[in-house]
């Protein structure tokens, strides 16, 4: 808590320390909390914030704002502004800290910023009444802001009066044009007019590709003009839990051009004895960095059962810790029939790169022989189909075969296949299929074990001499009646843990226990306007789609639904509309006039508890 002088002396005792050790000391400042949220720090609360009441935040209907309890006062004032900036000043002046580092310096939602002296303002300058336009209007959003913006000019000036000067680095959102949209704060414009020494940015996320992502529209944002460090979760609220995961999203941010990379929290660092990974990470340098591969792929040692996969038979594709190479658990494909475990990437990538590579470790034991002098195994084909999808719409197929020669070892296999500048990628989808003209129910083939995965981009390459790289010119034809989006990549709006991702609606697997996790979808709150959407491989007509509830608690079902149907994933037919059963055995059959499509999208307009989510166990597409 920026004013309170027992605060301060926290770090004046620590800064020496530090010091001596070369090591910076940046306190975190939650600059819009004015008095401490614990009523047995009340005699913290600042003087001028608790003798100030007038100068406290309103929201939209005059309510004051309370956020987590606390005192909010408006940074309207522009008594507010200089107290802040004067607390701050006292306090590095006294602990001897080397600068600050702005959290919480934003206004609480859209809904906030309503004080006296702002609205009045806003109504000289425009001629507008702020409270007879939307509350996200671009133009009141943008007001609000401007005052916060002051302030750091303000602060920006007295951290430059002091001997020697103090740094100001802003804790924020990578995103800036969200950050201004949800919380009025323009880090943005603070780092162009040279308010900021550095950004921080709160990415905490477990999709590596998400990290990647953020990290490098922060850097775009920044513009080389300040250093820019992604903090992201060590550990924190279930997020990069392992060292490899930990290692991974490091390499992403590294990779992303990124100077450096910041971990949260201290006692999930504790908790997963992540200071082991952290050490590591510390003794790379920019070349170490640049020789390492990241992988696109998400859970590739299948860690964390089937999360992010496309399963194409879960009767047939297991999660087993029989064999594993690395960690606990590899993925066991049942040899016969036709299966695949697919992923789709479509955000992460790195500019300019033109080669694709990808990899997996297979073990495929010695299989019984079936015949008089034939092994069975021979009949099988496996392969790494690569889809890779442009910006344009454009895409190319690509099949790369595998040859693993039985027997008790872990082999590597691969390949590279040359594409189009990675700045018009829009998603890949890529995986291993295996396929045979043994029906699928022949169990005495064999299986084969896959562990550690991995999709990345390089910049230099072209198709592997090893490998035999084809592009493929002609969809396949599916002329049966058989549900052709079993296995497919399915990407969701929102999915609310881990093992209820939206490609469960596509795995076949119907089981109920512990509320249908890992083989229901379930959305995140609210139950409102929440999609899963079926990538298919090719374009097909299709009409007749059957869906099942999940099977879990009316919490976690869909009520109001409507279902849609794409070639270019722009544009949308409705297919079909109604209510699904409150129940999870009740089976909706809905067919209609033959329409092509390639993408089908599920939303559940309405939960039956808004407050919880939608959900469904399966969908099924003829």
């Amino acid at each position: 808590q920026q004013s309170s002088g027992k605060s301060w002396d926290t770090w004046k005792s620590r800064v020496e320390r530090a010091h001596r050790h070369g090591v910076k000391m940046i306190p975190s400042l939650a600059m819009a909390i004015d008095n401490p949220p614990d009523p047995k720090w009340a005699d913290r609360t600042p003087a001028f914030a608790r003798d100030h009441p007038e100068f406290t935040e309103k929201k939209q209907d005059g309510s004051p704002s309370r956020a987590y309890g606390t005192i909010n006062m408006s940074w309207g004032y522009p008594e507010v502004r200089a107290y802040k900036v004067e607390a701050i000043k006292r306090g590095v002046i006294d602990s001897g800290v080397d600068g600050v580092l702005l959290d919480y310096t934003r206004y609480f939602g859209p809904e906030t910023g309503y004080s006296d002296i702002i609205v009045r303002q806003f109504k000289e300058k425009t001629g507008r009444d702020a409270f007879k336009i939307p509350k996200d209007d671009p133009e009141w959003l943008r007001f609000r802001a401007d005052y916060i913006t002051l302030f750091v000019r303000d602060l920006r000036k007295a951290m430059d009066s002091l001997e020697p000067r103090r740094e100001i680095w802003a804790c924020v959102d990578p995103d800036p044009q969200r950050c201004l949209m949800m919380s009025m704060n323009d880090w943005q414009e603070w780092a162009d007019r040279g308010y900021l020494d550095g950004v921080l940015t709160m990415i905490y996320e477990n999709d590596t590709n998400t990290i990647m992502d953020m990290a490098m529209i922060a850097n775009a944002a920044t513009k080389g003009k300040v250093p820019h460090i992604p903090m992201i979760a060590a550990g924190y609220e279930g997020k990069l839990e392992t060292a490899r995961s930990l290692l991974e999203a490091s390499i992403n941010c590294l990779k992303s051009g990124a100077p450096g990379v910041a971990y949260y929290r201290s006692d999930s660092i504790e908790q997963f004895n992540h200071w082991v990974t952290i050490k590591q990470v510390a003794g790379w340098d920019r070349q170490t960095v640049e020789a390492q591969r990241f992988n696109h792929l998400l859970n590739p040692g299948f860690e964390d059962k089937f999360e992010k996969w496309g399963i194409g038979d879960a009767k047939r594709v297991k999660n087993v810790s029989s064999h594993a190479r690395t960690g606990q658990h590899s993925a066991s494909i049942l040899l016969g029939g036709s299966s695949s475990m697919l992923q789709i990437v479509d955000k992460g990538f790195l500019p300019d790169m033109n080669t694709l590579e990808i990899s997996a470790w297979l073990l495929q034991p010695k299989a019984p022989k079936k015949g008089h002098d034939t092994d069975i195994i021979d009949q099988v084909t496996i392969v790494f189909p690569i889809r890779v999808h442009y910006a344009d719409d454009s895409e190319e197929t690509f099949h790369i075969p595998i040859r693993v020669e039985p027997g008790d070892q872990w082999q590597q296999v691969g390949g590279s296949v040359p594409i189009r500048n990675s700045n018009d990628l829009k998603f890949i989808i890529a995986g291993i299929e295996t396929t045979s003209p043994l029906g699928p129910y022949q169990l005495d083939v064999g299986s084969i074990f896959v562990d550690d995965m991995m999709i990345s981009l390089a910049g230099t390459g072209g198709a592997s001499a090893e490998f035999k790289v084809t592009a493929s010119t002609t969809p396949r034809q599916n002329e049966r009646n058989e549900n052709i989006v079993r296995g497919r990549c399915v990407v969701a709006s929102s999915n609310n843990a881990g093992d209820v991702e939206g490609a469960n609606i596509v795995d076949g697997d119907l089981s109920v226990a512990k509320h249908s996790s890992g083989s229901a979808w379930r959305s995140g709150r609210p139950a409102t306007d929440q999609w899963v959407k079926v990538y298919l491989p090719e374009t097909v007509m299709v009409r007749r789609i059957r869906m099942l509830n999940n099977a879990s608690i009316y919490y976690y079902r869909t009520k109001d639904y409507k279902v849609e149907v794409s070639v270019d994933d722009a544009r949308y037919t409705e297919v079909a509309r109604g209510t699904l059963p409150n129940n999870g055995d009740t089976w909706t059959e809905v067919n209609f006039p033959p329409v092509p499509a390639r993408y089908i999208r599920f939303t559940g307009i309405e939960g039956y508890h808004v407050p919880g989510t939608v959900g469904l166990m399966e969908l099924q597409v003829y």
